[in-house]
Parts: C-alpha cells; structure tokens; sequence
C-alpha cells in the first residue's frame, strides 16, 4: 500500500486512465497491487542469485543488501536486453549469504501468490454484465509478462488466454482528427522479450499483433520522433526477439521495412551502443536479409573510435559472425569483401581478450575461417587454444566444438598452397621443414573430445563437417576416424544425409587413409537415392569419384551414377571437375562412358567427330 500510494505511481496511473476508457476505476487497486506483489516476488529470486553460500545466517549486512535489491527494481528498469549469456556483476556489490531452504520456501510462496492473483484479476476484471473480459493495458500485460519471467513462471491456460485477448485488442482511440495509441514502444519491446523469455510456443497471432502495433506506431509518428528521441535498447529488443519467436517470412519483412529508415539513420544510430549495432546486423544475418546500404552504415558505426574502445567480445564475436555470413552468401563484389577484413583488423585485438565465451570463440573462429582472413593468425591461434582448454570444452555444446573444428580445417585449406608457393612448391628449401601453425594440435583436440564425450549428441551435419576437416588437417588416428565412419554409417542407413555432406565425409575419409570398404558403400549406396541423386552438383560426384579413387575401391554402381550426374549438368562442371573425374575411372580401371567424353569435347572444348580408330580423324571449331 505503501508503495502504491508513491506519487509517481499514482501520476502512471492517472495518465493511463485518460488514455484507456477500458481501464474501469473499480479495479485500479487490485491491478496495482497485484503488478507490485508479483516484482516483489521478483526480489527473492535475484536475492538468490546473488547467494554464493549455504551456512551463513542472514545479518544485518544481509538486510542492508535485500532493502538494496528492493530499491533497485522499484526505482530503476530492470529489463535486460541481452539474450547471450552474459554476466556483469556492478562494483561494490556486497556477497551475501543467505539459508537457500528459506529462499526455496519465499519463492514457492510467491508463485502461489503470483498465480492466485493473477486469477482475481482476470475474474474481476470483467465488463459488467458481460462475460466478455475487458483487455488489459500493454502497460500491464508488459509488467505481468516480466514478473513471471523474474519468477520463472508456466504462463499458460487462462492466463495465456487473457493476456493473449489483451495484446490482440485494437488499443487506438481517436480524438477530434487524431489517433491516439494506448501503448509506446517501450510496451511492445518488453511484451515481445517476455514472450521470449518465457519460451511460449505457438505465439504467431500474438507476434502478428504486436509487430502490427508497432507498425502502427510508426506511421502516425508523422514528426519523426521515434528515430530522434526512443531508447535504442527498446528497438534491439523487437528485432531480437522477433526472431527468436517467429519464422514467418512475412512478419520479419514486416518489421524489417518498419525500422529500415531508422536504422539508416545518423542521428540515431549515433546513440547506440556496440551492444545494439551488434544486434541490428544479427538481425539481418538471421533473416538473410542482404541490404547493403544498412551493412556499410553499420559497418560505419561499428568501427567507430568511441565504440571500439568499449566493446565487449561478445559484440564483436556477434558483428564479425553476423557480417561474415551475409556478405559470403550474398556477395562476390571485392570492395565489401575489403570493408570487411578492414572490421576484422578493427575488432580482432578485442578477441585477445582472456574473458571470452565458447560460444564467442566459435563464432569468431568460423567467422574468420569461412572469410579467409589469415592476416592476423595469432588470433586465430589464441581462440582455438582457448577453446581447447579442458574447462572451456566441458562448458561448449557439441555444435560449437564441431564449427571450430571445421574452422580449423576451412583455414589450414586456405593456408596450405599459399605455403606450398611460397616454398617454391616443395617442402621448404635445403632441407628446412614447414612448420605447421599451433591449430593443428587445437583441431586435433576437439576432434578427439567430440568422438570421445559428444559422440551420442552429433548431427548428421556435426559428422560430415568433422570428417571433412580431418581430411583437411590429415589428422588419421583412427581411435578419431572409425568411430566418426561408423556413427556416419548409422545416419546414411537412417537417410538423414544430403549428397554435400556425404560428398564431405567420403572425401574427408579418403584423405585419412581410411580403408574400411562396407562402410563407404554404405555410405555412397544413399547417393543412388532418387531424392539425393536429384540435389547432386558435379562438384559433388567429382569428389566423390576422386575419393573412391584414392581409396582405390571400384564401386561402378556409384560411378554410374555420379556420371550421369555429370552429364546431366554438364554446363556447370568446371575442367577440373571431368578431370579429377577421368582420373578416378583410369585409377580403378572402370572405362569412363563415351557419351561424357563426347559431351565434355563438344560442350566445353567444341571438339567435334573424334574418332578413335585406326584413322583418327579429328574435326576441330576454331
């Protein structure tokens, strides 16, 4: 009561009143009391995660620390926008021990209160002589939604009903020639990161609701207001969690042509931080969404002085991710490819850092990997040694370890004829032998905690990718090798793979020494698939015959079938392709198909009626 009497409060409330007619005076009260009991059950549950003890007692220091923590989430907002996990504990924090059973006892008795009032509100809340229920504030669903993420709180049944009625009402009122909203953006930033939050499934309509509301906010911002003068943080929270929650195309084009000519505008983004621009471009990767305007003017911000100097890994990791992967799926045009590296050299010494996550160090690795940047590979080096540490492994899940594996082997493909030319294409000069960079040891360690603690947990694409960097490293132990082949074995019998990556294994496995037939017939028999054989490139069957080469395993019915392959796109098979092709039937004595020599001279070389008989007449175009 006390607090509800607070001014500031009361003036919330008032000015809500006039802009809601919905909002029915009896029920004031008990909405009030009900937001303020719900954030004070939020005051025990971040009292917990302060407690770093068991034994010691509550004293007065303790006291001190939970008025503290009261103060704090009634007079600062405490929505975190940050969905990585990030921890920052803020200076002078006092560690306070407190009895965990009491804690567990406050925190089952604040629930039971979150869920009883949460039920009399939306009794009462009621239109008279109706059974119809009258819609809530944003304002309130927003604070209702944030408490039981505090809470960590099952929001389902009526519950969900009554806050998904509320957020789906229209919320506009016209005064006079004007449109007035009941909401702000604010509002619809902390609904949508609540939802989020709250991993609450089958949320379309909801989100539809929402992102249509913040459209519309947008258009009768005729003053420009929004861009000039909101909380950068309020927008990263609706395009984070737009996509997080929704894979509607739809939708995310929605809020993408929204907020376009705010983000491409100065004055705002000059208020952002790294955090925030950081954000803005995952947004862009995630959807693949290739506006290269809104990456250069990114790009701009994110380089600048003032923003460099402050950002954390975590940004940098997310931006060098984020860039890398639209402008290596979007474009081939060598200026952007420069603005690039010229991030990377701006952004890398941020990665030297010794505070960094499994999840930053994956990232940052499969960033530079996948863009070839090697002029800085000390870097490089420092993240897979990091990451190699055993502590460091233990913490990553099976798809960061297996990305930066394949990183490894995407850069030593990168490095190694660059060093054979600079060798003059031998093994050095006078005898002096290449040395081989320290991610080498980093690839061969992950590899070997992947086969022997992640192995149950890989995906069909964790295997292919990990076969294929082995290939790469020529990494050949075979404790790493056979049970990778075996576990690939299984996923080809249960069709879970495509012909790219079983292209990968079965060249990774050839570059090993690996020699177990039964298990690469299993694996090429799924290539006869009608289904894999119809997505087939020649890259693919080129690499395929290749490797079957190596392995020195005639296997015609795969060489049929890549044939075909081949031949039936022809146009796009590159010389080096039907090349590595005729090698693989010379190398296991299988005659290559006339028809593809024929093709291949015609097609390609416009070489027309060679006849290989006694005569050899040859009919050359010029």
């Amino acid at each position: 009561i006390k607090l509800c009497n607070n001014h500031n409060t009361c003036i919330v409330l008032r000015r809500r009143r006039n802009h809601c007619p919905m909002y029915h005076p009896r029920i004031k009260f008990i909405i009030t009391i009900a937001v303020v009991v719900i954030i004070i059950g939020a005051t025990f549950i971040l009292t917990k995660n302060r407690c770093h003890a068991r034994d010691q007692r509550t004293d007065e220091t303790g006291c001190g620390a939970l008025r503290s923590i009261e103060s704090m989430i009634f007079g600062e907002d405490t929505t975190d926008t940050d969905t990585d996990t990030e921890t920052e504990r803020a200076e002078g924090d006092t560690d306070v021990n407190f009895d965990l059973e009491e804690v567990a006892a406050l925190e089952k008795e604040a629930e039971t209160m979150t869920y009883t009032l949460l039920n009399e509100l939306f009794k009462l809340n009621r239109r008279e002589g109706d059974d119809e229920q009258s819609p809530l504030s944003l304002l309130h669903v927003g604070d209702i939604l944030s408490s039981c993420v505090a809470l960590q709180l099952d929001v389902h049944g009526d519950i969900l009903k009554h806050i998904s009625h509320s957020i789906q009402h229209e919320h506009a009122y016209e005064y006079g020639h004007k449109i007035s909203m009941s909401y702000t953006v604010s509002d619809i930033a902390r609904i949508l990161w609540s939802l989020q939050r709250l991993h609450i499934k089958d949320q379309t309509e909801n989100i539809a609701a929402l992102v249509q509301k913040f459209i519309d906010l947008l258009k009768i911002d005729t003053s420009n207001t929004i861009a000039t003068t909101s909380d950068p943080k309020h927008l990263t929270m609706i395009l984070r969690s737009v996509i997080l929650l929704s894979s509607d195309t739809a939708i995310i084009l929605d809020v993408f042509d929204a907020v376009s000519p705010i983000l491409l505008d100065r004055s705002f983004l000059s208020r952002c931080n790294e955090f925030e621009v950081s954000s803005f471009i995952w947004f862009l990767a995630k959807a693949h969404i290739y506006d290269k305007e809104l990456v250069y003017s990114l790009t701009d911000r994110m380089r600048e002085q003032d923003i460099v100097s402050k950002c954390l890994p975590s940004s940098a990791s997310r931006f060098l991710w984020s860039f890398t992967a639209l402008v290596e799926n979007n474009e081939e045009d060598l200026v952007i490819k420069e603005v690039l590296f010229e991030t990377f050299q701006a952004l890398g010494g941020v990665m030297l850092s010794s505070q960094l996550t499994h999840a930053e160090i994956s990232s940052t690795m499969w960033a530079m990997a996948k863009a070839s940047y090697s002029l800085d590979m000390c870097i490089f080096d420092h993240l897979a040694q990091t990451l190699g540490q055993d502590t460091m492994l233990e913490r990553a899940n099976t798809r960061q370890i297996s990305q930066a594996l394949w990183s490894c082997g995407k850069m030593i493909a990168w490095e190694n004829p660059l060093r054979t030319k600079n060798n003059g294409g031998s093994g050095g000069s006078s005898g002096e032998m290449i040395k081989f960079p320290p991610y080498i040891d980093s690839g061969r360690k992950f590899a070997s905690y992947l086969v022997t603690s992640k192995l149950n947990q890989m995906s069909p694409k964790d295997i292919a990718q990990s076969c294929w960097a082995l290939g790469h490293l020529r990494i050949n132990d075979s404790k790493i090798i056979y049970p990778l082949a075996r576990t690939a074995a299984i996923f080809a019998q249960r069709d879970a793979f495509n012909s790219q990556e079983i292209a990968n294994i079965v060249w990774g496995l050839s570059k090993t020494y690996f020699r177990d037939e039964w298990l690469v017939r299993t694996l090429t028999r799924q290539l006869r698939r009608p289904a894999v054989k119809e997505q087939c490139t020649p890259q693919e069957a080129s690499n395929i015959l290749y490797a079957l080469g190596i392995m020195d395993l005639r296997d015609e019915a795969t060489f049929n079938c890549m044939n075909d392959v081949i031949m039936t796109h022809l146009s796009d098979a590159t010389a080096q392709t039907i090349a590595n092709s005729f090698w693989a039937h010379d190398r296991v004595q299988i005659q290559p198909p006339q028809q593809l020599l024929d093709r291949w001279l015609r097609e390609r070389l416009d070489v027309v009626d060679l006849y290989l008989d006694n005569e050899k007449q040859f009919h050359v175009i010029e």
